[in-house]
Parts: structure tokens; sequence; C-alpha cells
């Protein structure tokens, strides 16, 4: 199992990160960063220093943020990751709505150029909702797997023709 610490980044006075590890086998890690990119780059550095081991097996290992912030910042923080949420599971649901409207309306005899403008969509997106299989609201990949199956490249090209020779 792989070793976890938790990682503590200040912002100080000058606008620099400092990172910090309380307990690494009894010691502490501190460095700094001008961004937090750089402060946990920096500090995955440090402990590899510290614990006398190579730069990938601190990768290997689980280090978790805690970031300070001032109490109206991390609120804001909170409510704008809740939002994200909110929206994601909004625009996943939209989806489903928009792929089961395509599909009733497609069925019904309708072209994806007419459903498109019942739905006020593009008629390609209207084409991927009416192909997409049922478990794919979730995730693209099975949609990919099952184009490459269906028809594979080489089927899809055109034979050459040879030159005519004049």
């Amino acid at each position: 199992m792989a070793k976890k610490f938790t990682v503590t980044y200040e912002r100080d006075e000058d606008g620099w990160w400092t990172a910090s590890i309380d307990r690494a086998q009894g010691a502490s890690c501190v460095t700094q960063g001008r961004s937090l990119f750089e402060a946990r780059k920096r500090i995955r550095e440090a402990l590899a220093l510290h614990l006398d081991v190579d730069e990938k097996a601190v990768a290997a290992m689980e280090l978790v943020d805690d970031i300070k912030l001032s109490a109206p910042a991390r609120t804001l923080v909170e409510r704008a990751l809740e939002a994200r949420d909110r929206a994601k599971a909004a625009q996943e649901h939209a989806i489903g709505v928009a792929t089961a409207a395509a599909r009733r309306l497609t069925d019904a005899g309708l072209s994806t150029r007419d459903a498109a403008e019942v739905l006020g969509v593009s008629h390609q997106l209207i084409h991927n909702y009416v192909k997409r299989l049922p478990s794919e609201n979730e995730n693209a990949a099975p949609r990919a797997a099952a184009k490459r199956a269906a028809a594979p490249r080489s089927a899809k090209r055109p034979a050459k023709r040879p030159a005519k020779r004049a």
C-alpha cells in the first residue's frame, strides 16, 4: 500500500506558496513555489530527498492537499465546486432527455435535420444522440468501441483505382 501524506499549502505575504509535510517519517519537509503547481512539484522533490528514494517512488505516494484559504474564500470555493457538480449533473440529465427526444422524433419518421430543427441543435448532434448506446450517457468509450467493432477502418476505405495511362 502506498504511503499517504497530507501537504499543507499556505500563501505568504509575498505571494509564494509554502508547502509542508508535518511528519515525513519523523521529520518535516518544507519548500515553496510561486504557484501551487510549482509548490506541489517541489514538495515531491523534497520528500524524495528526505526519504532517500527516487521521484518515481514519491510519485506512487498519495499526497493529500490541505490548502489554507481565508474563511470567505473557502466558502466561495466550496460553493463553486458544488455549483460545478450540479451543472454537470444537469448537463448529463439534459443529454439523456435530448437523446430520448431525438430517438422518439426519428422513430416517428422525422429526418435528423428536421429533428434538429425541432430541438434547436445541429443535425450532427441528433445523429450522435440517435446512434448513442443506452449506457453511454456516462462514458464515451463504449460508443467508440462499438463504432470500431461495427465498421473497421479498412472496410471504409475506397479501393484505389489504377492510374490511367495516356
